[in-house]
């Protein structure tokens, strides 16, 4: 290994770790001093080239994949394991975005996470992580958290409207899991239940026959 000082008293150099020979591994160094006495020495290090197992990912508050109405969230992870030079902890990241790459750095020692979060569609990324900053495949869990109730805004074909075939929309600002239940009550009149219809589940329309006088 080359060395390089600028000072003839600390010296340094790299040396290219190669993966597969994993375990104990030495460093020997001789030298002579400005009288041309020869000194030596030895140190050592231990080689771990290989990733911890992979672990995955469970929540028994929030299903993968599917809106949940409530914003405090607990997930669960299987234990990892690494016969190297052991577990150091796990790497996570909560936020929106599908395909994320996660670094090395270490987060928690534990195999569980409690949050809250807002409304929105989330993913929690997770991998273990060894002594050697190995990292393994990254886990990713799904999750969506809808507290938040929906808010209906109305929209007519005609307003005045006169009497005849009246279009009536509404849009729920979000997926909803079936149609609305929706009536309509002229002046004088009696309480007539519509049916909604729906291409996306969120905005829905519906014709309203006005009745004259």
């Amino acid at each position: 290994v080359a060395l390089t000082s600028q000072d003839n008293l600390t010296w340094t150099g790299s040396y290219s770790v190669a993966a597969g020979l994993d375990g104990p591994a030495s460093i020997a160094v001789w030298g002579k001093d400005l009288p041309g006495k020869s000194g030596s020495g030895t140190a050592s290090f231990t080689v771990d080239s290989v990733a911890p197992s992979n672990t995955s990912l469970a929540s028994a508050t929030h299903p993968e994949n599917t809106p949940t109405s409530r914003s405090a969230a607990v997930f669960s992870w299987t234990p990892s394991s690494d016969p190297g030079t052991g577990l150091a902890g796990y790497s996570y990241a909560l936020n929106h975005t599908a395909g994320y790459a996660l670094d090395t750095a270490t987060d928690t020692a534990a195999v569980s996470l409690s949050t809250a979060l807002p409304d929105g569609t989330w993913w929690l990324h997770l991998r273990a992580v060894d002594n050697a900053g190995n990292g393994s495949g990254t886990a990713g869990y799904k999750f969506i958290v809808d507290v938040t109730s929906p808010v209906y805004a109305a929209y007519f074909s005609r307003n005045p409207a006169n009497a005849g075939p009246l279009s009536v929309t509404l849009d729920a600002g979000e997926v909803l899991t079936g149609a609305p239940a929706v009536t309509v009550k002229q002046l004088g009149g009696a309480t007539v239940p519509m049916t909604m219809t729906s291409s996306n589940n969120i905005s829905w329309t519906v014709t309203y026959a006005v009745a004259a006088g």
